[in-house]
């Protein structure tokens, strides 16, 4: 058994939206191990509070996982909702920014006696997640969904690409910006090949090119408030309520992935860009 106990502030969009709970045995020389997934969606709560989310803590059975196929999976993991009371909200949401990172082709060749182990790292405002490493290969295939609030419109997504390295530090291999779509007023969805550009420390030329899907999803209420009064009137007529708060209590009966010693359990919150391990 793997017990956390710990608790985080979740980021519903106003509608509600589906929470996923991904657990991993930690490796520190190869890829995590998928150890199964839990997914609830959040609603909102009764009538005289319509704008809570309440999940009572129960035991969830982990599954298998469509970007994990084959994996066989056991046990399960706990966890719940509350609603936190009233806290100042913080800057306002302007609008969600979701990035598939679905793969690369022509990267370069990284290691003179191996092929390239590669994961991308998308950093947008302070919130940073990364995808799993694909090894052996100058043509990965993550198809990795995220997501990020945005609260500037001159915020930009930067997608970093690594080749992971077991004994030192992971080498850069180039980067992706991407801002044309944030701040828009409406819904902007792109799919396309993007040219890697140089990153710090990387090599300069021939990287090879990133397939990203985007869809920017905009807050048009922050929006169009903002226009016509300023920020300050947009904190003003946001609900009066607290802030959804996730609890994950523990994980059984998982599976043994390792030959010698326990599992080093790593629980990652899709959407929520927050991991924790035991």
């Amino acid at each position: 058994m793997c017990r956390w106990n710990e608790t985080f502030v979740v980021s519903v969009p106003p509608v509600g939206g589906l929470l996923r709970i991904e657990i991993y045995d930690h490796d520190v020389a190869s890829t995590h191990d998928f150890l199964g997934q839990a997914q609830v969606q959040l609603t909102r709560g009764p009538d005289d509070n319509p704008a809570s989310y309440c999940l009572p803590v129960r035991s969830y059975p982990l599954k298998p996982s469509p970007r994990n196929p084959g994996k066989a999976v056991k046990g399960t993991v706990s966890f719940g909702v509350e609603e936190e009371e009233e806290v100042d909200m913080g800057p306002i949401v302007i609008g969600q920014l979701r990035v598939i990172v679905c793969e690369a082709r022509d990267l370069p060749k990284m290691d003179a006696l191996s092929d390239t182990d590669a994961y991308a790292q998308i950093q947008i405002e302070d919130a940073v997640a990364a995808t799993k490493t694909i090894r052996d290969t100058q043509f990965p295939v993550w198809n990795e969904e995220f997501v990020f609030d945005v609260h500037s419109s001159q915020s930009t997504c930067v997608v970093r690409l690594f080749d992971h390295d077991p004994v030192d530090t992971d080498d850069p291999i180039g980067e992706v910006s991407v801002q044309h779509m944030i701040g828009r007023d409406d819904v902007a969805t792109e799919t396309n090949w993007f040219a890697i550009q140089e990153s710090p420390g990387g090599p300069a030329s021939n990287l090879g090119e990133l397939k990203l899907d985007i869809r920017w999803l905009p807050n048009l209420d922050a929006s169009s408030k903002e226009a016509e009064t300023g920020a300050d009137a947009i904190a003003d007529a946001l609900p009066d309520t607290g802030r959804p708060l996730l609890t994950v209590i523990e994980a059984q009966g998982l599976k043994k992935m390792d030959l010698f010693g326990k599992n080093d359990v790593r629980t990652f919150c899709i959407g929520i860009l927050y991991c924790f391990g035991c």
